[in-house]
């Protein structure tokens, strides 16, 4: 009898930390969100790289990365968000944003006249379109970024597009 009090005492205590770890994980998360979503991307830039510093393998890293290469495109910081788009395409390729990721490093290696990444990165965009997760008859994709921009790709028979908004991002001929 005292053996399963114990058993019962021990699983418990070992349970605990887990649903803690949890809810402050979420709670941090909904923080970056909320003030993303009201418009405050500095303070979202923050709640998203504390939410990584503290749990750097929650289930929002690919969320974070996105996060820190838009933001650190826009300063502009090329070589910042080139390393966190890179880590993103790398580490969860067979998310949409892999492919919105994709294109911010086109546009990078276009900015650095890197002509070389500029052939591989179009190769990787145009397979894309050969992925499992786009619909072969779909000709438009839109993804919501963590810090509410919506892209968007579009696919002609001779380029795909990608828009940030309402404005032409980057522009892919195949």
């Amino acid at each position: 009898m005292h053996l399963r009090m114990w058993i019962s005492v021990l699983v418990l205590l070992f349970l605990i930390p887990t649903f803690g770890y949890a809810g402050e994980v979420d709670a941090l998360y909904v923080k970056a969100f909320q003030a993303a979503r009201g418009g405050r991307v500095d303070f979202a830039f923050m709640y998203y790289n504390e939410l990584d510093r503290t749990y750097p393998y929650s289930r929002y890293r690919d969320k974070v990365l996105f996060v820190r290469g838009e933001y650190y495109y826009q300063l502009p910081s090329y070589f910042e968000a080139a390393k966190h788009f890179s880590t993103l395409t790398r580490d969860y390729p067979q998310l949409p944003c892999s492919l919105f990721a994709t294109a911010y490093l086109y546009k990078i290696a276009q900015a650095t006249q890197d002509t070389a990444s500029l052939e591989r990165l179009k190769k990787d965009i145009l397979a894309f379109e050969e992925n499992d997760i786009f619909s072969k008859e779909l000709k438009e994709y839109k993804y919501l970024s963590p810090l509410f921009n919506l892209y968007r790709m579009v696919i002609a028979d001779d380029v795909i597009e990608f828009y940030k908004g309402q404005e032409l991002f980057v522009s892919v001929v195949r």
